[in-house]
């Protein structure tokens, strides 16, 4: 007997919320490539501009 409780709709809002912040990375990464500044890219995606720069600064540490 399996002692978890699946809850369909809580799973499918967590899907939903990753596939956002996915693809709102996937954007501030492609901005970045571009060459936008940080605080363009802050304003237009309505983020805080630590956002933007921790996500800068992983794509550095990759490389």
């Amino acid at each position: 007997m399996c002692l978890t409780e699946y809850n369909e709709a809580e799973t499918m809002q967590m899907f939903k919320e990753e596939g956002r912040e996915e693809g709102v990375r996937n954007m501030i990464i492609n901005m970045l490539d571009r060459g936008k500044d940080p605080e363009s890219i802050a304003e237009f995606c309505d983020i805080p501009i630590e956002k933007v720069e921790e996500i800068r600064d992983s794509m550095y540490a990759m490389n």
